[in-house]
């Protein structure tokens, strides 16, 4: 497979401010590309994720992209006229193929940005196919006030491609004001509100309505591209977990854009939701390929690991993640030490945090606290620690840890914080709609001692589970479920649910079970330790 990354584009402009405008004709070269079935094109933030991109030998560049062929550009637009240079360069030598230069008026910059993308093509390809062609035709160019907002709305999920969706949100909405035949900014509209907040929440009533208005919208005006079904696809996704549908999306916009990143790794997300573990494999490295600098990607491939216990290759993704993205080293760490607890290594995990005794010691949770903390370290680091976020959740954790190290005072102190944040906290942080909810609420209860109020949550969450159409939902609420019966004393359930979950794939292994304090009372049961043998990790 013929293989090329666009570079960024360099601003000769006097107007610095035009930045967005050599970004955006980079992005569009791009997109045009990616419509050759033959070419391989690295995702424009594969290349924004380089240090140091334009200082670097292209022999460098090139094997850090993994491509055979560079476009570089310059774009510099004086008045009412744009002036791009473009040159084509082989990666393993930087030897120059083709260059040229084109000089039109702005309103004819899409015309342009169509010729660059068809030279560059054919210069790699030899010869364009027919279809080929045909996929690089012209489509109608959008109103330029409309393209220029579009552009700036790019040009902000470049800056932010994470948060950024909302402040992107309005120079696309501005494109489709000015030109409401611009497909390409109503994907973008629905691609924002499917993405503006996080993808492990439900999605609310606007972006169901609003994004899915917006994604049809996209692929009644353009069919052909891809960019709509991807929209789409996360719409779906989200209102409701229609797997099918999402996938049915996401494999429309592949099949018009092969080099689709952001299709590849919707379909890994609804395959690894799904517990098609292969597949999303499969899928999540054909994202990485296209985008092989994104931490992300590695990030959530370690996560499908961790799910089937192959510890190995668990380590190694997140090792990736701390290459890529050194500023996540805490976030790795915490990944890192929730590997080794299910792989039941305290003697590693204690080298981990041995090596880093400045780290908030609660982070890792109550097995960590009780079985490598004296109580003296408990206790300042229970006092020591920041509340932020859902202090209902960080309360109930630090009783919790209390009250497994036998620290009576502490316990009763955290359990009256506990209520305190509790009679504070909104009513939808307190909701027991859903099964995390209920779960949630029923753990507080049984820190208060009402085990019968924590027993009827728990039976609501239990009759909620056959909706669960999320495996990694499903696992996590198991597992707390069988926690909770424990701390309510039901062991005999425990001992009955036990193999069932041992023999899945989840967050459950016999060796964290054997130094799980919440487990303790098991320890010494022959039909316990029957269970843990009969399931190896």
């Amino acid at each position: 497979m013929l293989s090329v990354a666009i570079l960024d584009f360099q601003n000769l402009s006097h107007d610095t401010s035009d930045a967005y405008l050599a970004d955006g004709v980079a992005e569009e070269v791009a997109e045009r590309l990616v419509r050759v079935q033959r070419l391989t094109v690295v995702s424009r933030t594969a290349v924004e994720r380089l240090p140091n991109a334009s200082t670097m030998p292209t022999s460098d560049l090139g094997r850090a992209l993994n491509v055979s062929f560079l476009v570089t550009g310059s774009v510099r637009r004086a008045g009412g006229r744009v002036r791009v240079g473009v040159a084509l360069l082989r990666a393993a030598t930087g030897v120059q193929g083709w260059a040229d230069q084109y000089d039109r008026d702005q309103g004819d910059l899409l015309e342009m940005q169509d010729e660059i993308a068809s030279s560059v093509a054919s210069e790699i390809t030899g010869r364009l196919l027919p279809a080929e062609s045909h996929a690089l035709e012209r489509r109608p160019a959008p109103n330029p006030g409309a393209y220029d907002a579009y552009l700036k709305g790019l040009a902000v999920l470049k800056v932010h491609p994470v948060a950024g969706h909302s402040e992107a949100l309005p120079w696309f909405a501005r494109a489709v004001s000015l030109d409401s035949s611009f497909a390409d900014a109503w994907g973008m509209i629905g691609l924002c509100d499917a993405l503006i907040h996080d993808l492990t929440a439900p999605a609310t009533d606007t972006v169901i309505i609003q994004g899915r208005a917006a994604a049809d919208r996209a692929i009644t005006l353009a069919p052909e591209g891809s960019i709509g079904h991807v929209a789409l696809g996360f719409v779906l996704y989200r209102a409701g977990y229609d797997y099918a549908g999402a996938e049915r999306e996401f494999r429309l916009a592949i099949a018009h854009d092969p080099n689709s990143r952001d299709a590849y790794s919707g379909l890994a997300t609804i395959y690894k939701r799904q517990g098609r573990w292969e597949e999303s494999i499969a899928a999540r490295m054909r994202a990485i390929t296209l985008d092989p600098l994104d931490p992300a990607q590695p990030g959530e491939m370690a996560v499908v690991m961790q799910y089937r216990h192959r510890w190995a290759e668990t380590q190694a993704w997140m090792e990736r993640v701390e290459l890529l993205a050194p500023g996540e080293s805490l976030t790795v760490r915490y990944f890192r030490i929730a590997d080794l607890l299910l792989e039941g290594r305290l003697d590693s995990i204690q080298a981990e945090i041995s090596r880093h005794p400045s780290s908030d010691a609660l982070i890792y949770g109550p097995i960590v606290a009780v079985n490598l903390l004296d109580t003296a370290r408990i206790r300042a680091a229970v006092h020591g620690a920041r509340v932020e976020g859902d202090p209902v959740y960080q309360y109930l954790n630090m009783q919790d840890i209390a009250q497994l190290a036998g620290l009576r005072d502490l316990h009763r102190e955290m359990v009256d914080s506990l209520r305190a944040a509790l009679a504070r906290a909104p009513a939808a942080d307190t909701s027991t709609n859903s099964v995390e909810g209920a779960l949630h609420m029923a753990f507080v209860l049984a820190a208060f001692g009402d085990s019968a109020a924590a027993g009827r949550l728990l039976a609501r969450a239990e009759a909620g589970l056959g909706a669960l159409n999320d495996v990694l939902r499903r696992g996590d609420a198991e597992e707390n479920i069988t926690e909770l019966l424990m701390r309510l004393g039901r062991t005999s359930e425990v001992l009955e649910r036990l193999p069932r979950q041992l023999s899945g794939t989840g967050p459950l292994t016999a060796a964290v079970l054997r130094i799980d304090p919440v487990y303790k009372p098991l320890w010494d049961d022959s039909r316990f330790e029957a269970i843990l043998a009969a399931h190896p990790n």
